[in-house]
């Protein structure tokens, strides 16, 4: 059986890179399949740091005023460029142990929501 394997260096590399991109960037966070955006929560200008492969998301200050909610559930998040609308990457939410971890993933309209913690790992392989 066929295996890809990318070396540390490599998987550091991608993760810059993701880092670079992600700088300035937003994370948004939906409902379940993407159906309604609940808040957009701005990153900073330098988003977070990099080792071994793995991208750690500067955490101080990633809040804003939920936009929508009745509230409702947080269940997907969509990380995004400067510009607010290219897609770098889709991933899990939830208070932990997901990608991105929030205080609390029932939103209501104008509550404040928190990004507690956040981790994107450029995969070794398979």
């Amino acid at each position: 059986m066929a295996s890809f394997v990318l070396d540390t260096q490599e998987r550091t590399a991608l993760a810059n890179q993701l880092k670079t991109d992600l700088n300035t960037g937003f994370v948004k966070i939906y409902t379940a399949a993407y159906a309604k955006l609940l808040v957009s929560i701005p990153l900073a200008a330098v988003c977070g740091s990099v080792s071994n492969g793995v991208l750690t998301l500067d955490c101080t200050n990633t809040n804003a005023n939920a936009s929508a909610g009745d509230p409702d559930t947080a269940a997907a998040g969509r990380l995004y460029k400067a510009d607010g609308s290219t897609v770098v990457a889709t991933c899990d939410v939830s208070t932990s142990g997901a990608t991105i971890n929030l205080q609390n993933t029932s939103i209501a309209s104008g509550q404040n929501v928190s990004i507690t913690s956040g981790s994107i790992t450029v995969p070794a392989g398979t």
